[in-house]
């Protein structure tokens, strides 16, 4: 199982349905055995086609509803999850491999293009080092920082509704600091070390203020940023199925029996 992936398969549901169906096979004989003995060939035949033909339809069902029923529970947990998640991120667990009567495993993930950052870096089960982001990859390729290097938004850093860097934002400080005009205009931003006294010095993006002083906006960090927050994929998935694979597989035996008449 990949990152942000869980797997239903026939294991969940196999033992349910072989008890669904001993159950009901009992229920009928004993009946019929209350009025009168009985040739039950017709009555095994039509357990054995409910067995060949509908059974195998009743287990893709079950399958295929936990995984979306699964994926559409997510939105809420994610919500509670992350602080401030997009709607984009909150929608981004989905049915991504559907269970047929010959492949009987239905898979939720994160489908690569709906990847965000945020929410890829806090799947897994431990906390994971933050990917790098744009404007990292920017500096870098540019030399300003290092590899193990990374740039983390300061107090004053207005951030958008979800927390994040405004993609305008971060457009303006790259062109800026690449212009390099701003030290002239005294307007903009520019990449700048600050020796303050009785402190060390601060290296990053800072923005021109009214009356020619500058503001930090982004700075450079030595430690690896890390999440503390894990999104459990792999346990949530085995509780949503243990709590509704029950209801779910009776409904989808129930009816593949009314098919059967």
């Amino acid at each position: 199982m990949g990152v942000g992936r869980f797997l239903f398969n026939e294991l969940v549901f196999l033992p349910m349905q072989r008890a669904i169906v001993k159950r009901k096979a009992v229920a009928l004989v004993r009946s019929l055995r209350m009025t009168a003995t009985v040739d039950d060939t017709a009555l095994q035949r039509r357990l054995a086609a409910l067995m060949a033909k509908e059974i195998p339809s009743a287990m893709r069902n079950t399958l295929n509803d936990l995984a979306r029923g699964y994926a559409q529970s997510m939105g809420p947990t994610i919500a509670a999850t992350f602080d401030r998640p997009t709607p984009f991120v909150q929608r981004s667990m989905r049915v991504t491999k559907r269970a047929t009567k010959t492949d009987l495993s239905a898979e939720v993930s994160v489908p690569v293009k709906a990847i965000d950052r945020a929410l890829s870096a806090h799947i897994p089960e431990t906390a994971p080092v933050r990917k790098r982001k744009n404007i990292e990859l920017w500096a870098e390729g540019h030399g300003l920082i290092s590899a193990g290097q990374w740039l983390m938004p300061s107090r004053s850093f207005k951030l958008d509704q979800y927390g994040n860097v405004p993609l305008a934002t971060m457009r303006r400080m790259v062109a800026d600091v690449m212009r390099g005009t701003a030290r002239l205009n005294r307007k903009g931003y520019i990449w700048l070390t600050i020796d303050a006294k009785g402190k060390a010095p601060v290296t990053g993006i800072w923005r021109f203020i009214p009356g020619g002083d500058v503001d930090l906006q982004m700075m450079l960090v030595e430690t690896a940023p890390r999440y503390t927050k894990r999104f459990a994929v792999q346990s949530t998935a085995r509780a949503y199925a243990s709590a509704h694979v029950g209801a779910v597989a009776d409904r989808a035996v129930a009816q593949a029996i009314r098919r059967r008449g």
